[in-house]
């Protein structure tokens, strides 16, 4: 309701309730909105000026990183910058926190919103992602049967068995995307989005990336809170060409 109020889009990730189609249940909705918002709304309906300043950002950054987590329980973030400032929207389950950040350091900031884990056992594999998507829908929920699939498309036995041992009971995920604002003012997503989990080993990123000759390989790693807030800002600092089609 704030964000309708100041006319703010919000990144889809934060996944507020739809609003009603009747006039009479937009109403109803409004005036719950605004009992429990009650010290952040006056009495002409005007929002606290810090939290409308903090809110105006999602639509001024040149800057978004989305999270999509599931740590403890489902729990979805935005963080959004430009130049000078920065917020943080955090929801979990119908509470959402916004509050200030730096415009600087993104990805260390988002990293923070997960358990802290040193890197997991194992080492980096890369292959071809359509092996891996291949073998991934033919095993279904069975380790053994993929490694037995990634074999059969092609992937070495060590390899195979790495991958497997890597993704065993995961604990945690979560996954990282990135939205970048051209000097038009379209904004672009960026090339790929990062995942994320961690096991009773330690954690893990998986990205794919596209190899010199066009084809798309997938990459997985063992992961620390460093690696893995470096590689969401490397793609932070790729933006797109000005001249292409935007998402908005």
């Amino acid at each position: 309701m704030l964000t309708d109020h100041l006319r703010v889009a919000v990144p889809a990730v934060i996944r507020l309730p739809p609003a009603g189609f009747r006039p009479e249940d937009r109403r109803a909705e409004l005036d719950d909105a605004m009992t429990e918002l009650r010290g952040l709304v006056d009495a002409r309906g005007d929002v606290d000026g810090i939290l409308a300043g903090r809110l105006r950002i999602l639509d001024q950054a040149k800057w978004i990183i989305d999270v999509v987590a599931h740590v403890d329980g489902p729990a979805n973030a935005v963080l959004a910058a430009t130049d000078r400032r920065a917020v943080q929207v955090i929801q979990s389950g119908q509470l959402v926190t916004v509050r200030p950040a730096r415009p600087t350091a993104l990805g260390d900031q988002v990293v923070r919103l997960l358990p802290a884990v040193s890197a997991g056992y194992g080492r980096s594999v890369s292959l071809p992602t359509e092996a891996l998507r291949k073998a991934a829908a033919e095993a279904g929920t069975d380790p053994r049967k993929l490694e037995t699939a990634l074999q059969r498309h092609g992937i070495g036995r060590d390899n195979a068995h790495l991958i497997v041992v890597m993704n065993q009971d995961p604990l945690h995920t979560a996954q990282f995307g990135v939205t970048l604002t051209d000097d038009n003012g379209r904004r672009h997503r960026g090339e790929h989005v990062i995942g994320w989990w961690c096991n009773d080993s330690g954690g893990y990123l998986i990205e794919e990336h596209t190899s010199t000759s066009g084809e798309p390989w997938t990459t997985i790693s063992p992961t620390d809170a460093a690696r893995l807030a470096r590689q969401i800002d490397r793609l932070v600092s790729r933006p797109r060409p000005a001249n292409e089609p935007g998402t908005a």
